[in-house]
This record gives C-alpha cells, structure tokens and sequence, in this order.
C-alpha cells in the first residue's frame, strides 16, 4: 500500500482538483526529471499540450479541456478561457466550438502556441491592450473572463439573434442587464446595437461598411438605394468633419440613395422612433432608383 507521503499520491490530489490535469511546474515539486520521464514511457501521465498531462488516460471531459487550454499558456495567472469558449462555459450559448480560445492577461504570457497531441483542441489566442484583472474570474478551477467582458468579445463574433440571446441568458442566470450607453458609446457598440434593432423589429440587415460612390458608409440597404450614418459629437464635433459627413452625404445622394443620420442617442433612447424610420425606408418607401 502506498505511503501517505507517496509522490502518486501527491500527483493523484493535484489532477484531482484540477479535472485530472497536472502541469510539469507541479511534478518538478514531486518528482525528479527521470521520475517524470518513466512515467510518461509508462503511460500514467499523457502529453496534452507541452507542459500539461493527463494523469492516468488522455480523455478530458469539456472543462478538462479547457483548463489545459488556459494551462498551456500559462496557467490561471497569465491567461484565461475566452470568447466563444466562455460563452459555453457561462452558458450563454452552445458549445458549438471544435477548439478553445483564451486571452493572454499579460505581456509575459507565452508568444508561441504550445505543441499539442492528438487528444488536445486547437487553441485561438487572443490578445487585448483593455482586459483588467477584474474582467476575469476563478470559477471551477478555470480562470474565464466575466459574463460582461465575454458578452463584449462575442458581440461581433456571432449572428445578432444569437447575441441576443445570449443577453437574455446572462439577464436570466446571472441578473446581468446590458448598460444603458448614452452619447459616448464606442462605434463598435452602436453597430452591434443597430444591427439588434433590425432583427427585433423584423427588418433586412444592412452590409456595413460598404463603398458607394466611392465613399464608406456604415450601413447600406442597396436593394432599397437606403444607407443609414452613424452621428455622434465623439467623432463629428470637428467643423472638418461636419464638412466632410456632409460632402460624403452629397455624393451619395446623387448616386440615387436615400441617406438617414440616426444619432447614438436616438439608438439607446429611442430604439422604437429609429426602427420605424428604417422600417419606412427600407421596406420601399424610401428613395427610389433613378
């Protein structure tokens, strides 16, 4: 019978907490390099990522998989599970991913994707200059960001009925209501909010970003000649950019498209006025082909 003090014992309790895994920091602490190496040989530990094992077999359950993905880059403290991975984790949708994806926390965190076996996902790695400490959080022994900071790296990542719901899952399991975003919302949020307008209200959705007489507008309806601009004193306050929306205005009106200036405001405040203004317009009343 083994020992109390015995290093499988030791190697046993770690794996335990940790759905099975251990790194090779952890067995340094237990065991010498040629202790390490026979049992690989032997088959009680398997190589999942360099540096991450499976102690006893190679098969993972989901959050075993996951964790080795955070393991392989450093662990709880220099990464954490992210994007569509977190998503499934909080449950905020389907685990629909065939990898994981993780988010370096911090500039020493590994640069190179570790080598991986046959039993291990393919990991997407993400890197953010505005990710804080406080946007992640231990949960079950796997460093994940929060439902907020999840909700905002997936926003763009998938359909807008999708993300929808995914809010309406985050209300619902964790009280999370998404923030009211006055004039001085980001670009990107005012996208995704129009684009959650259009399907609420039942309306096409719009391509973004498109060139029209040889101008970007943020979004456009061709089949209806409709685009609508984005307004807000964040990026318009300028007299050079008030001339500038204004010129781009003109030429795509005389292109033959109907142009609408919904402000950040109007999105947040009065989603119902702006829906009946697109709907009007992108439903045919709009202007017509010249």
């Amino acid at each position: 019978m083994a020992s109390p003090r015995s290093p499988d014992l030791e190697i046993a309790r770690i794996a335990a907490a940790q759905y099975g895994l251990i790194t090779w920091r952890q067995l340094r602490r237990v065991l010498g390099e040629q202790a390490i190496r026979r049992r690989i040989a032997t088959g009680r530990l398997h190589g999942i990522y360099r540096g991450v094992y499976a102690v006893g077999h190679p098969v993972l359950r989901r959050e075993g998989q996951w964790l080795a993905a955070v393991l392989a880059f450093g662990g709880n403290v220099e990464a954490a599970l992210s994007h569509l991975s977190a998503a499934a984790f909080w449950g905020l949708r389907p685990d629909e991913a065939p990898g994981a994806e993780v988010m370096l926390l911090r500039n020493t965190g590994r640069r190179h994707r570790p080598a991986r076996s046959e039993h291990a996902l393919s990991v997407g790695v993400h890197r953010s200059r505005t990710i804080t400490p406080s946007q992640t959080v231990l949960r079950g022994g796997i460093r994940v960001t929060t439902v907020e900071r999840t909700l905002h790296d997936i926003r763009r990542r998938i359909p807008p009925h999708e993300f929808i719901r995914a809010q309406e899952r985050a209300q619902a399991d964790y009280g999370l209501v998404p923030p009211t975003r006055g004039p001085g919302m980001s670009r990107s949020d005012a996208e995704v909010q129009l684009r959650l307008l259009c399907v609420e209200h039942g309306i096409a959705q719009p391509l973004m970003n498109r060139q029209i007489a040889g101008e970007e507008v943020d979004f456009s309806w061709p089949e209806h000649r409709v685009v609508v601009e984005l307004d807000s004193k964040r990026f318009h306050r300028t007299d050079a950019a008030f001339e500038r929306d204004r010129r781009k205005a003109a030429r795509v009106r005389l292109a033959g498209f109907e142009v609408i200036r919904v402000s950040y405001r109007q999105l947040t405040e009065e989603p119902t006025f702006v829906a009946a203004l697109l709907s009007v317009a992108v439903r045919g009343t709009g202007a017509r082909r010249p």
